[in-house]
């Protein structure tokens, strides 16, 4: 009997046990339970809190900002914009709020606060005053003449720059360079003779910048006062080349002279057609010029060259495409030595440029220009037209494409090679000698060849030196 009393406090001690089990498990799933529920508003209030960080808070049911800040570009105010891009709320306080920008200045980068009044009310609002707009300058000119060893002064190129911001003026020596704000420099200088383009910058404190390219010309001496510069006659990219005359002009000089031993007729050229940047003579000076025409090669040009280094004398060459084209070496040769290729045209036309129409001369020139560039990264700028034949069309057309034009002052029938006597042909040269003469050979000649030394002593002991014929636009 107590054994069966026995068991059946047991089993009820067991089934008490198990109940008391059962209803802490069903407390530790409700207290998971609200812990979850928590853990879920806490993210979703997060969540909210993040989504409406950049919203202004209400600070009045009836008068409260609709944005926090706005942005606004120098120079400009926020005149004309209604109240209500600002604030919101009833009607009584939109209709009746204004805005104060006193402390706001409109032209100077920065963020400032503008107070917005309704009633006895006030909100805050952030103006942020920006500056993306480029400044803005005319070139005063876009080339200059310098000599070796001037600086450039950016003065001379931009007296007037239009932007509300505080603006700085420089040079940028390399104008393909992907940051020119990092490499622009208050000055420029130029060691060696040459053209080069440069860029003239303008850049605000928003680091806004406009940059217009110039072209600058190094010499080793001031050329201005015994070389032809500049032209009459002003030729831009809108000018009609066919509103100009091309009828044929034939280019001759008689025998007499003036009392300077300079011919006569180069005046009657030079007032007529030198206003298209052409030249005929140069101004009386000390220097004379020496030019050759190259049209094929017959191994004199190699020996010309060496005359002019061992003579430290200098020379225009005038080439054809062709020529080019079968001679690199010795245009390489001519450029680093400090000689003038000069462009002679594409096919050198027996008939003359005026018998051909514009386009046709444009690329007659053209072609030659390309090639020089493109295989030698050389700018030429003195053209000489076939035959000696022009009009006032193909001047017109070489000083558009940036050539001036050259004729001669001096030139004696050297190319029958054979028959041409070298002791008589100098002493026709030295007789005719003249302060500013352009001087006409053929590099084909071998008695142009052969008398190169003495001619340069010739003119040197007449107290002349030959000249650099350097660029001067």
């Amino acid at each position: 009997m107590d054994k069966a009393n026995s068991n059946n406090n047991k089993q009820a001690a067991s089934k008490q046990t198990v109940k008391k089990k059962k209803k802490k498990n069903r407390g530790l799933i409700i207290l998971l339970i609200m812990t979850l529920i928590a853990l879920a508003l806490v993210v979703a209030l997060i969540f909210i809190m993040q989504k409406d960080g950049n919203k202004p808070e209400k600070q009045d049911t009836d008068f409260y900002l609709v944005t926090k800040s706005v942005e606004v570009e120098a120079g400009k105010n926020l005149a004309g914009r209604p109240i209500t891009d600002f604030v919101a709320g009833k009607e009584k306080y939109t209709g009746s709020a204004s805005i104060n920008t006193d402390n706001v200045n409109f032209d100077k980068i920065g963020k400032y606060q503008a107070e917005i009044t309704s009633g006895d009310k006030k909100l805050y609002l952030d103006v942020i005053v920006n500056d993306t707009v480029a400044p803005s300058f005319e070139l005063l000119k876009n080339s200059i003449r310098i000599l070796t060893g001037s600086k450039l002064d950016t003065k001379e190129f931009v007296n007037k720059v239009d932007d509300v911001s505080a603006f700085k003026i420089g040079f940028v020596e390399d104008v393909n360079a992907t940051d020119p704000v990092l490499v622009m420099k208050d000055e420029l200088s130029f060691a060696s003779m040459g053209s080069y383009t440069v860029g003239v910058i303008v850049v605000d404190e928003a680091r806004n910048y406009l940059m217009k390219n110039i072209r600058v010309v190094v010499n080793d001496n001031d050329y201005t006062t015994f070389l032809n510069y500049g032209s009459e006659v002003e030729i831009d990219e809108n000018t009609d080349m066919n509103s100009f005359s091309n009828q044929a002009i034939p280019y001759g000089l008689a025998e007499g002279v003036d009392g300077k031993n300079r011919p006569d007729g180069c005046g009657y050229y030079k007032t007529k057609y030198g206003k298209y940047a052409a030249d005929f003579i140069q101004p009386y000076s000390d220097y004379v010029y020496l030019t050759y025409n190259e049209t094929k090669e017959t191994g004199n040009t190699s020996k010309i060259l060496d005359t002019l280094k061992a003579k430290n004398a200098k020379a225009v060459f005038f080439v054809t495409l062709s020529y080019a084209q079968a001679n690199n070496d010795l245009i390489k040769r001519m450029i680093d030595e400090g000689h003038v290729v000069g462009n002679l045209t594409a096919t050198y036309n027996k008939a003359g440029l005026p018998t051909m129409s514009t386009e046709e001369i444009t690329e007659e020139i053209d072609a030659v220009t390309r090639y020089i560039k493109e295989t030698f990264n050389y700018d030429m700028y003195l053209l000489r037209v076939p035959e000696i034949m022009f009009s006032e069309r193909v001047l017109a057309i070489a000083q558009k494409l940036g050539y001036r034009t050259v004729f001669w002052s001096f030139v004696y029938n050297d190319r029958t090679i054979a028959g041409v006597d070298e002791k008589t042909a100098l002493a026709n040269v030295i007789k005719r000698l003249h302060g500013g003469g352009i001087y006409l050979f053929h590099a084909e000649s071998d008695a142009n060849t052969n008398f190169l030394a003495k001619l340069i002593d010739a003119i040197r002991s007449k107290n002349m030196e030959t000249g650099y014929y350097a660029r001067m636009d």
